[in-house]
């Protein structure tokens, strides 16, 4: 039998006829692929066998047996008896590996149980960029030696390469073991410091500044003999080393000496700058301090003059130091005498910076000394106005509410305490604005008059008043 036309693309889709122990019967050979046949089928119209897969793809393209011609499709395909399957099942074959070195001969029935397992089968290696096919069976020794397994270094570097890289790793490796010229094997990244204090090869000068001689640091011989021989040689250069030396540290003490002196002289004057400076701000402060208060004065002098009152004028300095100390009580004491005010009394104006932040301000009253020509009847009739001026002056007006207060006491006592005033008259947000100060002193004006003549001070600023004991 054989295939007409072009059918014998086919080739190849049954069992290979060399692979048979025996000569096969040409019953049980497919007329397609001319192998014998594998999963076979007939064609129920004409009783011819063929591999499944052989006549599936001839008779998709060719609607004809290929043997007789015989018109036929899918559905005239059928299973082939009993009979010959198992004649073919029985015959002996050799596994499809015989050419990887595989032996085995088997039935027909067993070769697909046989191969599945076959320690010949061919297999890639897990290895990236390895190009060969192993055995199976050989997998693991190839694993071993394969030249694009990964390796890392043995030397203790912790770099990781392929096994084709060694030799290129070994040329860079820094804990690759290097020979010395000496005879000691010492690593790579340590051969600078072996040849610097240990290799008894290297060339070494002699230890006398100026002898030009070299010799191999193991050769003692050698180094005996030159000791021995240079003995005068090396005093008279160690001598002129030593008087060099002397030279040198003697004009770099001279330098030091020269910049200490520099570096107190500069030091002098740094200092006679600074006790200048310092006394030239003092000067400053005081002046200015003078220069505000003076101003002050001349223009509350003129207001208070045209209302026929007398005035007081306390300058506190160092308001910020004064302020830290919250707790203390500061008094003014103020003596007031004019041709229309004449009294005997004297007056005190106390503040303290309280717990709160804030400036407590109270005026008080006691007998002063007395001096008849400048006496005063009782009670107390005069209106008084304390001002603060500023950009935003604070004033506090002392009127008829606190004459009560005052002429409790007929006459008050000399070491009288008792005021009237106000609690935080200056409150703490106030103080920090800063524009109650004059580079950080206060000024504190206080006026007397009789009471008709001060009302005009009173204003929208004026706050409600306590008395203070």
């Amino acid at each position: 039998r054989r295939v007409h036309g072009e059918s014998r693309k086919f080739a190849g889709m049954g069992l290979s006829t060399d692979r048979f122990i025996n000569p096969v019967d040409e019953e049980f050979i497919c007329a397609i692929c001319q192998d014998v046949l594998d999963q076979s089928v007939t064609l129920k119209l004409c009783d011819h066998h063929f591999c499944r897969e052989c006549i599936t793809s001839h008779i998709s393209t060719t609607k004809n047996c290929p043997v007789c011609r015989t018109a036929t499709t899918i559905d005239d395909i059928q299973p082939t008896s009993r009979t010959i399957n198992n004649l073919i099942k029985k015959q002996q074959i050799r596994c499809q590996f015989h050419g990887r070195g595989c032996d085995a001969v088997v039935t027909v029935e067993m070769i697909c149980s046989h191969e599945k397992d076959c320690g010949y089968a061919p297999t890639t290696c897990a290895n990236d960029g390895c190009p060969y096919q192993i055995n199976r069976c050989d997998l693991v020794t190839h694993l071993m030696t394969c030249e694009r397994r990964v390796l890392q270094c043995p030397f203790g570097c912790g770099e990781l390469f392929r096994a084709n890289q060694t030799n290129f790793h070994e040329q860079v490796c820094v804990e690759f073991p290097i020979r010395c010229e000496c005879g000691v094997s010492v690593k790579r990244n340590e051969m600078p410091s072996h040849a610097t204090t240990e290799c008894s090869s290297a060339p070494i000068p002699c230890e006398v500044s100026g002898c030009e001689f070299m010799c191999a640091r193991g050769n003692s011989f050698a180094w005996e003999s030159h000791e021995r021989e240079f003995a005068v040689a090396h005093a008279r250069l160690i001598n002129s080393q030593l008087k060099l030396t002397l030279n040198e540290l003697k004009s770099t003490t001279d330098k030091l000496k020269s910049t200490e002196e520099q570096l107190k002289s500069s030091q002098a004057e740094w200092e006679s700058r600074v006790a200048l400076l310092t006394s030239e701000l003092d000067s400053t402060k005081a002046e200015l301090s003078a220069v505000v208060a003076q101003s002050v004065e001349i223009i509350w002098k003129l207001v208070l003059e045209e209302k026929k009152c007398t005035y007081n004028i306390w300058v506190i300095n160092d308001i910020t130091t004064i302020r830290s100390k919250q707790s203390d009580l500061y008094s003014h004491e103020m003596t007031f005498a004019a041709p229309t005010v004449a009294h005997r009394y004297s007056y005190m104006l106390n503040i303290r910076f309280n717990l709160d932040g804030g400036m407590d301000l109270y005026f008080v009253i006691r007998r002063g000394p007395v001096v008849e020509s400048l006496s005063l009847e009782w009670p107390f009739k005069l209106r008084v106005a304390v001002v603060i001026p500023s950009g935003n002056a604070k004033c506090l007006n002392i009127g008829e509410d606190a004459f009560d207060y005052f002429n409790k006491h007929n006459p008050p006592l000399e070491n009288n305490k008792e005021g009237w005033g106000q609690r935080s008259f200056l409150t703490r947000a106030e103080l920090e604005s800063g524009d109650y100060f004059f580079h950080n002193n206060m000024v504190i004006l206080v006026a007397l008059g009789p009471d008709d003549l001060l009302r005009e001070s009173e204003s929208e600023n004026e706050s409600e008043m306590e008395p203070n004991e």
